[in-house]
């Protein structure tokens, strides 16, 4: 056997790759580009809501590059096309020059597997295509960092964003590249290298250190710049749409006026007189189905979108029908007769023909209008998913000025990259009150359960004395209170079907009571398209005349008055009006799920400690049945047949 093994480990295997066959390509014509551009859009933009926004804009401005800045007369930019020859991107092609130039070449032949990335691909062919597009100058200057446009910038720190830049940086020594062995893998490696030169500029650097830091005010000015250059990209690309049509339009239109004039109408003078017309109807890409009409016509019912359709669908009726009779008329005086049938025919062809289907394509951009913006009370998440680290340790410190709570991400120097143990580096995050702050925290993915990444809270005592900084809630009943939330807000799957038809409603409610303060009650809320948000209401001036001596927890009055609070009508009242601020309607077919978290800290309880915080949840959650939102049966406290203590134990016993 020993003999065979040495045989076998002596013998080499080797192959000569013949040339490959060329069996053609696949030639997408601009035609299907252009059709399919808005719906494109349209798509990308969910993933803003979906904390990929840097993903979004990279296939937008793609996209873009396509139909605004590729040629009309030559092939479309195609992936595939430069992953079989890197050598066909552009700055190779016209020979540019330029610092970022040398550093792109010394990059790929230091890491030959770049040009065989397609992200890496697009990134280089559109951060030098953009350049000329944006701003036209006599002469192109040297490419380097300092003579980026806006656009060219970000899209070097959304290409750091999908390559998860943070996992590079020192956060524990300025923001430095972290230091790498012998043994890092080759992305490693690169990631490093490309984090040294496009962020040399100290100023980009220190922004992109605290975004990835996740510092608020970092992350709402970055996400604003964003979205901004998301709708300016979306524009661009719409004009180009309409000035393709009105161009086609324009020239059909005028060579049938030259073929009708016996004298020859000049097309200079048709041009001047048709392009102001025609730019009326040519001022956005419809998407609408015109099929609505038919069913309003036949007085069939609409749906909310469909109406939504049928008046957008009948103003540019009306908008072609006044241009159409206008140029008729117009050329009549000259003899020149047209039928408006043909030229409204003629005005609708020229158009680009949208791809997909309309009903798909007017849901897809009534979402992206009413998602674009945050909501009021919606809960704070990142931008981008590389973000979404768990950290080991959260720090939450009481903050005097606002009055309400700092997170910030504890780093030891080991963690921070420093490579041993040592001084600390805290990090700020957000400021908050403390339910959203977990919210925040257990939704963005910062907060570990277990396995490899398990996260503290520490919450130290507060100095100041306020009825918020002084209300008792440990730094592990934080860390329950997150477990709780990632529990009952479980993953689900969105359904196309309501998304299609547009059906929106509250799908589950978590309400947490007396963290923020004593009385106070915060419901965390997601809607079916996934959507959190945080509201809170004060139940102190609900007045309790007197609790009844049986109905006391351990000789205890204070909670036994909380939950006669919670239990009242007034608290319902409440709870429904502060829900219906969302503006997110209750289903009678999907009622929401609900369930209640009650922090018992500032009470005396009769239960050793394991068991008091099920304790306190079974009374809260046997007051409130969890199916009942929105009913009669939901505003009408049921009636107590068994003392407070009584659920509780009954609640242990499962």
């Amino acid at each position: 056997v020993t003999e065979k093994n040495q045989i076998l480990e002596e013998e080499k295997e080797s192959f000569i790759l013949g040339k490959l066959p060329n069996w053609g390509e696949i030639i997408i014509p601009r035609e299907m580009f252009l059709g399919h551009a808005i719906p494109i859009f349209l798509r990308e933009s969910e993933k803003i809501s979906h904390r990929n926004l840097p993903k979004a804009l990279l296939n937008c401005w793609w996209l873009e590059m396509i139909v605004c800045i590729d040629e009309e007369d030559e092939l479309p930019t195609s992936l595939t096309r430069l992953l079989w020859n890197p050598e066909g991107r552009y700055f190779i092609r016209e020979n540019r020059k330029g610092p970022l130039i040398d550093a792109i070449v010394r990059m790929e032949d230091d890491y030959p597997a770049l040009q065989l990335d397609p992200w890496w691909l697009k990134f280089t062919e559109m951060l030098v295509r953009f350049e000329s597009y944006e701003q036209e100058e006599e002469e192109e200057p040297d490419f380097e960092l300092n003579t980026l446009s806006e656009t060219q910038k970000n899209i070097v720190f959304c290409f750091a964003q999908h390559m998860r830049i943070s996992d590079v940086i020192n956060f524990g020594d300025d923001g430095n590249p972290v230091w790498l062995d012998e043994n890092s893998t080759w992305r490693s490696r690169a990631l490093v290298d490309f984090y040294k030169i496009f962020f040399s500029i100290p100023e980009d650097r220190r922004e992109l250190i605290r975004f990835s830091e996740g510092r608020d005010d970092a992350g709402n000015k970055m996400e604003k710049m964003l979205k901004k250059l998301f709708l300016e990209s979306m524009t661009r690309v719409e004009n180009k749409l309409c000035k393709i049509g009105h161009s086609r339009a324009l020239t059909q239109i005028s060579n049938q006026l030259v073929r009708l004039s016996e004298k020859g109408f000049e097309k200079e003078k048709a041009a001047n007189i048709l392009s102001p017309l025609l730019n009326v109807v040519n001022q956005r890409v419809s998407i609408e189905d015109r099929k609505v009409l038919v069913k309003l016509k036949k007085k069939i019912p609409l749906n909310k979108i469909e109406q939504m359709q049928a008046k957008i669908v009948y103003e540019e009726l009306q908008k072609l029908k006044s241009v159409q009779g206008n140029i008729v008329d117009y050329f009549k005086q000259y003899d020149l007769i047209m039928k408006e049938s043909w030229v409204r025919k003629t005005i609708t062809n020229a158009k680009v023909s949208v791809a997909g289907d309309p009903l798909e394509n007017v849901i897809f951009k009534f979402h992206f209008e009413r998602n674009f913006e945050r909501k009021p009370f919606q809960v704070l998440l990142p931008i981008s998913k590389s973000l979404s680290i768990p950290l080991s340790r959260i720090k939450v410190e009481f903050v005097r000025k606002s009055g309400k709570w700092q997170f910030s991400s504890m780093l030891s120097r080991k963690e921070a990259g420093g490579g041993k143990s040592g001084a600390e580096t805290v990090i700020p995050m957000f400021e908050e009150n403390l339910v959203e702050g977990i919210a925040r925290c257990t939704f963005s993915g910062y907060v570990g359960f277990g396995g490899k990444y398990l996260s503290t809270f520490e919450k130290p005592a507060a100095q100041v004395h306020s009825d918020v900084a002084m209300n008792p809630v440990s730094g592990g009943a934080l860390f329950t209170l997150a477990t709780e939330i990632i529990s009952f807000f479980s993953h689900f799957s969105v359904s196309s079907r309501e998304l299609m038809e547009n059906i929106h409603y509250i799908r589950d409610v978590l309400m947490v009571c007396n963290v923020n303060k004593l009385n106070i009650i915060s419901l965390i809320v997601r809607d079916n398209l996934g959507e959190q948000f945080v509201i809170a209401f004060d139940i102190r001036q609900i007045v309790i005349k007197k609790v009844p001596p049986k109905l006391r927890i351990g000789g205890d009055s204070a909670l036994a008055e909380f939950f006669m609070r919670l239990n009242s009508r007034e608290c319902r009242i409440l709870f429904m009006r502060h829900l219906s601020a969302l503006k997110i309607p209750i289903r009678a077919s999907h009622l929401p799920r609900l369930r209640i978290w009650v922090n018992g800290a500032n009470y005396k309880l009769p239960i050793t400690p394991k068991f008091q915080q099920n304790y306190l949840n079974g009374i809260a959650n046997t007051l409130w049945p969890n199916d009942s939102i929105g009913t009669r049966e939901h505003l009408l406290p049921p009636p107590l047949t068994r003392t407070f203590d009584q659920i509780g134990r009954a609640s242990l016993q499962g």
